[in-house]
């Protein structure tokens, strides 16, 4: 999750990490801001401000607060040299923040970039899924759900969800063996 520049400065990412797991949140979102105003370049530094930020949101049920750590795990996956591990984790919290808030446009388009980036991720493209039916579009969630099955025919989570689409359609036969 660092890439070359942050692992120059891991230390101060280690220690502003610490105070965010220790609950420390006020303090761990100065620290993550403080590093993000000295190395506006990098991705790790942002991506912490928008973890203590989401966890600042929930301790004080502050949706304001909540998009603005949407907005900086934004900030940190559009930032060069940003290694692949922390583009996955970054956008996938993203996209979960985002229906957190009821944004599921929000959300589909960010797991639809997830899954251009990582096109051989299925549980990524099942989370697509579930976007497109959160959004009652069960016709995108199916194409989702036929390309995972293609190339992981065994994928419980694809099977079950593209049986109740199925089921959903009056095809009662034909959604049966996918919802064994």
């Amino acid at each position: 999750m660092f890439n070359k520049f942050d692992k120059t400065i891991k230390s101060e990412i280690d220690a502003a990490e610490k105070l965010r797991k220790k609950g420390k949140l006020d303090e761990a979102l100065k620290a993550f801001e403080t590093l993000v105003q000295q190395h506006p370049q990098s991705p790790r530094a942002r991506y912490g401000k928008a973890q203590a930020e989401d966890d600042l949101a929930e301790k004080q049920r502050s949706n304001d607060l909540l998009q603005k750590a949407i907005n900086t795990y934004r900030e940190a996956a559009e930032l060069p040299d940003v290694t692949s591990d922390l583009l996955r984790a970054t956008l996938k919290k993203r996209a979960e923040r985002q229906q957190f808030l009821g944004r599921m446009r929000g959300s589909l388009a960010t797991l639809e970039k997830l899954v251009q980036l990582f096109p051989e991720d299925a549980a990524l493209k099942n989370d697509l899924g579930v976007a497109y039916l959160l959004l009652g579009d069960n016709k995108g969630a199916k194409r989702v759900y036929e390309e995972v099955l293609a190339v992981a025919p065994g994928d419980g989570f694809a099977k079950v969800h593209y049986g109740f689409i199925l089921k959903s359609e009056n095809k009662i036969a034909e959604s049966i063996p996918y919802l064994k």
